[in-house]
């Protein structure tokens, strides 16, 4: 796959966009609470904070998709995503309103390329993939220097940990798009549910939304982490504090009812867990179960 073969259909975005959102602000809106202003709480679990802010400055970093100066338009991929996503918004809140998981095709797979789209662009992606350039570059930074002597201070640099290896923000975007298009066909292949939440509690999300475990507890206890082909994972991905999307490799109805609170905050359990730093909720309290099976609350100030 060919970045600007994929965009290449796509008009330059007007104006030019400083911060970009990782998690779409429209998803984000869907956890907010009540009021004008409508607002999230965010839970940070790096510094054990909470506060409540407008989703238009959370899940969001600096020129986060803007490509290199040489591409004919640096934010094309901005304005790909803003196509994908408003299409999408249609979709989820289709869901929200109806309490169906899409019938038709096509509203399925607008959902669930949102969903493989959502998972591929994280900024803890973006971590992995320069770790990993780094890390090839230091290993053959002798043989670089020796075919290239004009690089032997660049190399010399980064051996001394003064500079980083990174990939091209093109070469990023185009890990992206590849990773999604690999996600996508595998959840065509899931069978999908949809959580309606009737409990006193609401489902949480996170900045790691798209969450991806084994299905049976016991395999949750190992060293391993299941991959997206994995038949005996399961993906839950929360799209509002009442719905959530479940996807399995086996059979059940499209619908399933939680009434039991214990239900509620064991699935608010997973998504905490495998949060990476922030945790998004329309309400200042964030309860889950312990290990130990204790209801209890995230005790941020």
């Amino acid at each position: 796959m060919n970045l600007l073969s994929v965009l290449g259909d796509y008009e330059s975005v007007s104006g030019e966009s400083k911060y970009h959102h990782y998690i779409p602000k429209f998803y984000l809106s869907f956890f907010t609470g009540r009021g004008k202003k409508r607002q999230v709480w965010v839970f940070d679990k790096r510094i054990k904070k909470k506060y409540k802010t407008n989703t238009s400055k959370i899940a969001r970093e600096n020129n986060f998709y803007t490509l290199e100066e040489d591409i004919e338009d640096p934010l094309i991929f901005e304005k790909y995503l803003s196509e994908i996503e408003s299409k999408s918004k249609k979709v989820l809140e289709s869901i929200i309103q109806t309490n169906i998981f899409p019938r038709d095709q096509a509203n399925a797979e607008v959902l669930l390329y949102f969903l493989a789209l959502t998972t591929s662009r994280l900024p803890q992606k973006k971590d992995k993939i320069n770790d990993f350039t780094e890390k090839v570059v230091k290993l053959t930074g002798s043989l670089i220097k020796e075919k290239n002597p004009d690089l032997k201070d660049a190399i010399d640099l980064l051996e001394q940990g003064k500079i980083k290896a990174v990939t091209s923000q093109s070469k990023l975007v185009d890990l992206y798009l590849k990773s999604t298009k690999t996600i996508f066909n595998l959840n065509l292949q899931r069978n999908w549910q949809l959580i309606i939440n009737e409990t006193q509690h609401d489902f949480v999300t996170t900045d790691s939304p798209v969450c991806l475990i084994w299905d049976k507890p016991e395999l949750r206890r190992g060293v391993y982490s299941p991959g997206y082909a994995d038949k005996k994972s399961v993906i839950y991905f929360p799209i509002s504090p009442k719905h959530c999307l479940v996807g399995h490799f086996t059979n059940f109805r499209k619908e399933i009812f939680f009434r039991n609170d214990r239900m509620t905050l064991a699935l608010n359990s997973i998504l905490i867990f495998h949060s990476y730093r922030y945790i998004f909720s329309k309400n200042s309290d964030c309860y889950y179960i312990t290990d130990e099976e204790k209801i209890t609350n995230l005790y941020f100030s």
